[in-house]
């Protein structure tokens, strides 16, 4: 069932895509000759969901980082593709906890790294090469690598594994020249659990720098 969600959004995406190379008559006009971008992000974390249970992970996390490098397929589109890393951290406190059918007390905490690969599409409501602020909606798909670290008294016990990703996104980039922009954004992140490793789900929010080349 995750699978066929996947494919069918990846299905839209290339749809939309598709739609927007046929209309020939649009076109970057920003008066230069930038037809690729690259994206540096600052990305806030808040874990909700399945992570938020079951004494998973539970804090807001400030350390995370994206980047990512794409094409403008019109004045109203581009796609791309980004590499992230996101930083998850709980202290669980003094307990007894039950893991891997073991009965262990002692401090617990979590550590979570989580280094997301997707392919993007962005789609820009106003002519990305207009001034002042350009609404957008973006979609990504792809995987995850994630290590997750439980360390309870003096036992450590790790898990890791790759994970499919949805990640779909709100914001709006502020232009500050013709080929410099800064952005805000609201992402809904989901990784989808494995035999290996446990779902992770966050809202992240991104602050960016773009340029254009």
């Amino acid at each position: 069932m995750k699978i066929n969600k996947i494919l069918s959004l990846v299905a839209i995406m290339l749809f939309v895509i598709n739609q927007a190379n046929a209309q020939v008559n649009i076109g970057m006009d920003t008066g230069t000759s930038t037809s690729y971008y690259g994206k540096l992000s600052w990305n806030m974390a808040l874990p909700v969901g399945k992570s938020s249970n079951y004494n998973y992970i539970n804090s807001f996390s400030v350390r995370g980082t994206e980047l990512e490098f794409g094409k403008y397929i019109n004045s109203h589109l581009s796609v791309g593709a980004s590499i992230g890393w996101n930083v998850f951290y709980d202290n669980l406190g003094f307990g007894t906890y039950n893991y891997n059918g073991m009965t262990v007390t002692g401090d617990a905490f979590n550590y979570v790294n989580s280094v997301p690969m997707m392919v993007k599409a962005n789609y820009y409501f106003r002519d990305i090469s207009n001034t002042g602020f350009v609404p957008y909606l973006s979609l990504g798909v792809g995987t995850t690598f994630q290590k997750h670290v439980v360390d309870i008294s003096y036992l450590q016990f790790t898990n890791k594994g790759w994970m499919a990703t949805i990640a779909p996104e709100v914001g709006g980039i502020y232009n500050i020249t013709s080929v410099s922009a800064v952005s805000f954004a609201v992402r809904y992140s989901e990784s989808f659990k494995t035999n290996k490793i446990d779902a992770l789900e966050f809202v992240g929010f991104n602050f960016s720098y773009i340029f254009s080349f």
